[in-house]
Parts: structure tokens; C-alpha cells; sequence
């Protein structure tokens, strides 16, 4: 395991403030919901939060953040309306499927296809929220989803996820060198 060294950390701060700067820009014109797609880009959220807190416009766009989850780090934004959003969904594929489970259930698609699969269905679940909360409801995609996060006992977010209000713009941030997910919106949008 290779250690963290000062150059790593100067190049992950800037980024966070290039991002900052850039959720100001874009959150003026028009944009109102950041996409947060995986667990990589949560880092980067919170780096530029605290880039926000420091740049000219970065309190006036905190002040108008609407973060529903009660996750401790945004507990200071956790707030029950705002315009500009910040949406949490997984949106990673990486998987893999043992050789006994492959044999059992006669799986024959490739880690590749089934990665590319995931990726768009999460896609699929990340433009349901394109959607008035309504129209929403009938997206199967978003159904799905919901209906997941009530089998794995998540009732809280599955409630959260049903009352997010509706996005008219989203950020996307790649955080991943290979941009296959970005690559799997692009094609779908």
C-alpha cells in the first residue's frame, strides 16, 4: 500500500476548490442539484463544502443547500427545503461473481456487460429525478430502486428518495479515471 504524499493532498484541495468554484458558477445558471454518484465523489462534497465556506458566493450557495440526509458530516445542511440540492445515489458497478455462482446459475454475461448494465440503470435512476415527485412515482427504474431500499429495511431513505423534490439541472462530477460512467450517461441522455 503506497503512502499519501504532500503533492496528493495540494491536488485533492485544489480540485475540491475548482469544484466549489464551479458549483457557483453552474448553480447561477441555472443548475440546482449535485449529483453525488458514488462513494469516490463523497469526498470531493465534502472538500468543496469547506472550499464553499471560504470563496467569494460559497456561503450565499451553502445557505441555499437543501441536504436531507442525516449523514454527520452535512448535518450542519441537513434542512427540510432549500433550491439547491444534493443527491446521493449509488451509481458504481463494480462487481464480481464467483466462478461456484457462475456454474450454479448458468451466468454467462461478462463482469464488463454486467457493470455496463448497472451503470445504466442507475442513469435510468438518476433521470427519474428530472421528474415532479408524481411522475416520478410511475418511473419503474425509480420503483425499483425504492422498492430495494424497502427490502433491505432502509424505510428512511426509501421516504426521502419518494418526497426529493424534482431537479432541473444536475451537476455530475466524474471522479473515476476510466469515465465509464459518465460515457453511460452521455449515451443515455
Amino acid at each position: 500500500m503506497s503512502s499519501i504524499e504532500s503533492s496528493d493532498l495540494k491536488s485533492f484541495s485544489s480540485a475540491c476548490l475548482e469544484v466549489a468554484k464551479q458549483l457557483i458558477k453552474l448553480s447561477n445558471q441555472g443548475y440546482d442539484c449535485r449529483l453525488i454518484p458514488c462513494r469516490g465523489a463523497f469526498p470531493v462534497l465534502v472538500g468543496a463544502i469547506k472550499a464553499l465556506k471560504l470563496i467569494d458566493g460559497g456561503k450565499e450557495l451553502l445557505a441555499r443547500f437543501f441536504v436531507p440526509y442525516p449523514h454527520p458530516i452535512l448535518r450542519e445542511y441537513h434542512r427540510k427545503s432549500r433550491d439547491f440540492k444534493i443527491l446521493i445515489l449509488p451509481f458504481t458497478a463494480h462487481v464480481t461473481i464467483s466462478d461456484e455462482y457462475r456454474q450454479r446459475y448458468d451466468f454467462k454475461e461478462t463482469i464488463d456487460a454486467t457493470e455496463a448494465s448497472i451503470r445504466l440503470w442507475a442513469t435510468n435512476l438518476a433521470l427519474s429525478f428530472l421528474k415532479d415527485c408524481d411522475e416520478r412515482s410511475k418511473d419503474v427504474y425509480f420503483n425499483l430502486y425504492t422498492k430495494l431500499l424497502d427490502l433491505t429495511g432502509q424505510r428512511e431513505l426509501e421516504e426521502l428518495y419518494i418526497n426529493f423534490p424534482k431537479c432541473s439541472k444536475l451537476i455530475y462530477l466524474e471522479t473515476v479515471i476510466s469515465g465509464l460512467a459518465s460515457h453511460t450517461i452521455l449515451k443515455r441522455v
